[in-house]
């Protein structure tokens, strides 16, 4: 998986306000993985990342504000596609 940083800093100018990571998850339980995911990037803001995570109405999906290279704050949104059959 690509880290969120090269998304924000390789692949986006940091024009556009939105930024999309897809996460695909091949283990069962998708629920709790991406709860921990979740819990871990709030906790230690990585990735220039400011402020607190927050939910998104997708299922599996949650969001954090990263700060680009040209000092703009970027909403990131986080989905997950579970895999598992």
């Amino acid at each position: 998986m690509r880290k969120p940083s090269q998304l924000v800093a390789r692949y986006s100018t940091g024009r556009q306000p939105s930024a999309y990571v897809i996460e695909y998850v091949k283990k069962p339980d998708i629920a709790n993985i991406v709860s921990r995911l979740r819990k871990q990037a709030g906790a230690e803001l990585t990735e220039r990342q400011e402020g607190s995570i927050t939910g998104h109405n997708m299922r599996w999906a949650y969001v954090g504000r990263h700060l680009h290279g040209s000092e703009e704050l970027l909403r990131v949104v986080h989905i997950n596609i579970n895999l598992k059959q």
